[in-house]
């Protein structure tokens, strides 16, 4: 059978361990071909629950990750929406840290 043209595809961009919070971060992007974009997330397993990944935050591609377990925050960049963002590891507390600087040099 042939493939549609504008098939769903599904990527992983990032994967982060947690040591303190025993957890697994990582970063999802989907093509949406109805609306012609990419839909992200950044999404938690932990140990207690390894078969359900847990929905920590929706962006549009997500391609870097960072998680600070000492503080219990998770960044990452999503050049889609020209920013760096952080939250709790939970979700909460949700904000851009840094933006318009992608794809621009800076000469310090």
């Amino acid at each position: 059978a042939a493939r549609p043209r504008h098939a769903p595809h599904q990527a992983s961009s990032a994967i982060e361990p947690a040591a303190k919070t025993r957890a697994i971060f990582f970063t999802e992007s989907d093509y949406n071909s109805a609306s012609r974009s990419w839909v992200g997330r950044v999404s938690v397993l932990r140990a207690a629950a390894p078969d359900a990944p847990q929905w920590v935050a929706d962006c549009r591609n997500p391609t870097g990750l960072a998680v600070d377990s000492m503080r219990g925050r998770v960044y990452w960049t999503d050049p889609g929406a020209d920013a760096i963002h952080v939250c709790d590891a939970d979700g909460a507390n949700r904000r851009a840290i840094g933006s318009t600087a992608f794809g621009q040099r800076h000469n310090d």
